[in-house]
C-alpha cells in the first residue's frame, strides 16, 4: 500500500502522509474500534518523530538508549491495541503506573521471574554496549557474540512470558479468528 501511494519518492510531506494512511489502515485493518485506529495514529506519530530524529537525535544517541525508547514505544502502543475501549487502555495505564500494588509489582513477584526477565534484557541489550564484543570475543575466542546472546535471549524471552502468562492472562489476540 506504500509504494502505490508514492511511497518516499514525492516528497518529505508525501512520504510522512503516505504512512499515516498505511498505519491508520493497518490498525482499521485489525478491528473497527477506536483503539486500533488509535494505535495506527500512534504507529504514524512514531514513524514521523524517528525520520525527524534519524537527523539529529539518533547519530548521537547511545545504541541503548535507542533500543530501549523503542521497546518502551512498542510495549506502551500495545495496550492500546490489546484494550476492548480507550477507558479500558486509560485504566491499564494508570494501573502501570500506580503507586506500590501496581500491575507491574502483582504481576512479577517471584524472584525466578525477575532473574530470568533481567538476564533476557541483559542478554537482548548487551551487544549494543560499548566495548561489549571485545571484551566477550576475548573470553569466547570466537567473536561471535551477539549469536550467542540473541540464541539465549529467546528461550529466556519465552521463560519470562510463559511465567508472565501463568497469571490469568487473556489469549493472544489472533487465537479468536
Amino acid at each position: 500500500m506504500y509504494i502505490p501511494l508514492g511511497g518516499n519518492r514525492r516528497g518529505e510531506v508525501r512520504t510522512h502522509m503516505n504512512l499515516w494512511i498505511c498505519f491508520l489502515s493497518c490498525g482499521l485493518w485489525h478491528g473497527a474500534n477506536w483503539t486500533y485506529l488509535a494505535w495506527g495514529a500512534c504507529q504514524g506519530i512514531a514513524l514521523t518523530v524517528e525520520r525527524h530524529a534519524a537527523r539529529h537525535v539518533s547519530r548521537s544517541m547511545p545504541r541503548v538508549v535507542a533500543i530501549g525508547l523503542t521497546f518502551t514505544f512498542v510495549v506502551l502502543s500495545l495496550v492500546v491495541f490489546r484494550s476492548s475501549s480507550m477507558r479500558d487502555a486509560a485504566g491499564f495505564y494508570g494501573a502501570m503506573f500506580s503507586a506500590p500494588g501496581s500491575f507491574f509489582v502483582q504481576i512479577i513477584v517471584d524472584n525466578t521471574t525477575w532473574l530470568v526477565l533481567f538476564a533476557a534484557l541483559f542478554a537482548s541489550f548487551a551487544p549494543a554496549l560499548p566495548g561489549f564484543h571485545r571484551v566477550v570475543a576475548r573470553l569466547t575466542e570466537t567473536g561471535r557474540t551477539e549469536s550467542l546472546l540473541k540464541a539465549c535471549a529467546v528461550p529466556l524471552l519465552a521463560l519470562a512470558a510463559v511465567r508472565l502468562l501463568a497469571f490469568d492472562a487473556t489469549p493472544f489476540i489472533y487465537f479468536r479468528f
